[in-house]
């Protein structure tokens, strides 16, 4: 065969398969409306949720205009820049619509479509390639329809999350500042419904990602990461020094008692590993209120138990908290630290060597030993 004829058959088979296309796209032309009311009732019937939120009227028309494009594909006459589908992305996000949902949606489109494309190309006898061509336009198109979509629903969620935790934030700071006003216009946009009692939370750990903020308002305060909550179990297994529970007027002095707790676990008094409440620690908290003082008497009181070994230095204050809880009465001691009563005698008197038969038996003395192990603890 020629090179003349073979271009003449390229030729040929290149018009053939266009004119083939156009058939198909006249069909497809023709039949946009009822694909397009196909598709509202499937979406309608088996997404519900997305209709609902999105409304029945924006998803005909964002329906209508994801066929129409097809069929321009189809037609060769040209396409947009796919904003439309970008605009429908945000606006399905703005309204809460899960991206699950809105693929889902998309998916429904495709299949209405594809069957429609398979019914005509079998009536028009379309040849092998142009099929081929076809379904290469389709799914390419339906790539396009999905990275355009996300891409509008990735904006609109993140510009969506930012005002949120602004609104969030702006609530908190309203709720602490302890003025006398209404919250609600705030607490809709923060989207937190605000409690009668509140107990607000210093967070100790800084992985905040797993909290439920749907209980949990969450923010900062002071330079700190902070929550509240009028709810009790929100705070369980939460690393945080809790203030204590108070009419949400007074959250300035809830966030006050947290801030004085975790001033604690930073010093080393507490742990800061597990949900720490006010009410709680209150011996802890009292003792100290003023450091400098509870270091002193701690330095004063104890310092006759300070031994070159760390390790006789514990079994010396271990004895001594024994001691106090049962004051007199070295049986049940024994029993507290597992011991033989003539071991435990045996640390008594070591004991009263160091302070002072006078420490052990004068009741202002023994409570003022008792803070003092409270203010401090021992070596490590």
């Amino acid at each position: 065969m020629s090179a003349r004829s073979t271009a003449r058959k390229r030729e040929t088979t290149v018009e053939l398969h266009h004119e083939a296309l156009n058939a198909l796209a006249v069909r497809m032309r023709a039949e946009l409306p009822a694909m397009v009311e196909e598709t509202i009732a499937v979406v309608l019937r088996d997404h519900a949720d997305l209709a609902v939120r999105v409304g029945a009227a924006d998803v005909r028309i964002g329906i209508g205009h994801t066929h129409e494009r097809f069929v321009r594909i189809l037609e060769g006459s040209g396409d947009d820049d796919g904003g439309a589908n970008v605009a429908f992305g945000a606006a399905a996000a703005a309204v809460g619509a899960s991206v699950e949902g809105l693929m889902a949606g998309y998916r429904v489109g495709a299949q209405v479509g594809w069957q429609r494309v398979l019914r005509i190309a079998e009536e028009l006898d379309l040849p092998g390639p142009v099929a081929l061509h076809v379904a290469s336009l389709s799914m390419n198109y339906m790539d396009e329809l999905t990275a355009n979509s996300l891409e509008g629903f990735a904006r609109e969620a993140e510009a969506a999350q930012g005002a949120r935790a602004r609104a969030r934030q702006a609530l908190l700071d309203a709720l602490l500042d302890g003025a006398e006003s209404d919250h609600t216009m705030l607490a809709a946009a923060a989207g937190w419904v605000v409690p009668e009692r509140v107990r607000v939370a210093v967070l100790l750990a800084a992985e905040t990602r797993r909290l439920d903020d749907r209980t949990l308002l969450l923010g900062r305060a002071g330079g700190v990461a902070v929550a509240v909550s009028g709810d009790e179990g929100a705070l369980d297994h939460v690393a945080c020094a809790a203030g204590p529970e108070v009419a949400v007027g007074e959250a300035a002095r809830s966030l006050h008692g947290a801030r004085r707790l975790a001033e604690l676990v930073v010093d080393g008094v507490l742990p800061g590993e597990t949900t720490l409440r006010w009410e709680d620690h209150l011996a802890e908290l009292v003792v100290h209120a003023d450091r400098d003082a509870a270091q002193t008497l701690a330095d004063v009181r104890l310092a006759p138990l300070r031994d070159a070994s760390p390790a006789r230095e514990a079994l010396l204050r271990e004895t001594l908290v024994a001691w106090l809880d049962h004051p007199g009465r070295p049986r049940e001691i024994a029993r507290d630290l597992h011991l033989h009563h003539q071991t435990v005698r045996y640390r008594l008197a070591r004991l009263r060597e160091r302070l002072g038969d006078d420490a052990l038996d004068d009741p202002q003395q023994r409570f003022e030993l008792q803070l003092a192990l409270r203010a401090t603890r021992p070596r490590s």
